[in-house]
């Protein structure tokens, strides 16, 4: 007799937001209660109010007054960095002020939105029941997704989405896992090297955007670089089309829409594979590109 799967695990992504909230309460309560900070009382007050609300589950009375929240939270950043200025000497480092910042609120009042958002899509549409197995059904997405992103960021993003909304919860997962492992493929010094001619420069950061970018240039144009990384040089838009910043967070996004809690997805190894380079090697190991860009 067959047997059912067991369901994923989910998480309540709603409660841990309310909960950050919850905490941010007391920090802009402090706010409020500082002495030097007297004119932004009421927008701190506000703040903590509206934080307050969400804490306590009423969300759609916390992002009715959003843009309020968000205006005043951004009041307050300014007026807490010119204090600070004021006490710092030419030759003194910016402090940090923890928590007290218009990106907590923004990013609390988005979160919550987002969540319920998703949520009233999932209620609404029927189950998705698209299957993935294997990499090359992964790759058959992705290669539809360069033809309707046309090398586009924000496009390409939203057809990814678009696509991995069709899966079912486990294939899901699986392509999460499974589009880590091409990132880590490409985790290779030779292609760093190409991406540092291409960019003038390439961080960890920006590298980790670039390999983002070879995986959404579609399997045909991936494999190529893996083999020849100075043939990039041959593709006409390829600064663009490789800082692909945000096209590797699509998989961990819908994975947190449907609140599934799915193990962390490497993008990396420890190490990158193959020999690291010297900066005055570049143009003797990348002729076709250094020509272009050096």
């Amino acid at each position: 007799m067959a047997t059912k799967s067991r369901a994923l695990p989910k998480t309540d992504a709603l409660a841990e937001t309310l909960a950050r909230a919850a905490k941010a309460v007391d920090e802009y309560e402090e706010v409020a209660a500082d002495r030097t900070l007297r004119r932004v009382r009421a927008d701190a007050q506000a703040v903590a109010r509206g934080l307050a609300l969400l804490a306590e589950g009423s969300v759609d009375a916390a992002l009715a007054d959003q843009a309020e929240l968000e205006a005043a939270a951004t009041r307050i950043e300014a007026a807490v960095e010119a204090r600070e200025a004021k006490s710092l000497g030419p030759d003194d480092a910016f402090p940090s002020v923890p928590g007290i910042h218009r990106w907590l609120v923004f990013n609390l009042l988005r979160d919550s939105r987002k969540i319920l958002e998703a949520r009233a899509r999932t209620a609404r549409a029927p189950a998705p029941k698209g299957k993935l197995t294997t990499e090359d059904e992964l790759w058959a997405i992705l290669d539809r997704v360069a033809r309707k992103g046309g090398g586009a960021l924000e496009a390409s993003c939203d057809a990814f989405r678009a696509e991995l909304r069709k899966l079912d919860d486990r294939s899901l997962v699986r392509a999460d896992r499974l589009f880590a492992k091409l990132m880590q493929r490409a985790y290779r010094w030779d292609l760093w090297g190409a991406a540092y001619v291409i960019h003038g420069g390439c961080s960890d950061d920006a590298f980790w955007d670039f390999r983002a970018g070879l995986v959404a240039l579609g399997r045909a144009r991936f494999e190529a670089a893996l083999e020849d990384p100075d043939g990039l040089a041959k593709i006409r838009d390829v600064e663009e089309r490789t800082l692909f910043e945000g096209f590797q967070y699509v998989p961990r996004k819908v994975l947190a829409e449907r609140e599934i809690e799915a193990p962390a997805s490497r993008h990396q190894t420890a190490r990158p594979a193959g020999r690291a380079w010297k900066e005055d090697e570049l143009p003797a190991l990348y002729p076709r590109l250094w020509k272009r860009f050096g």
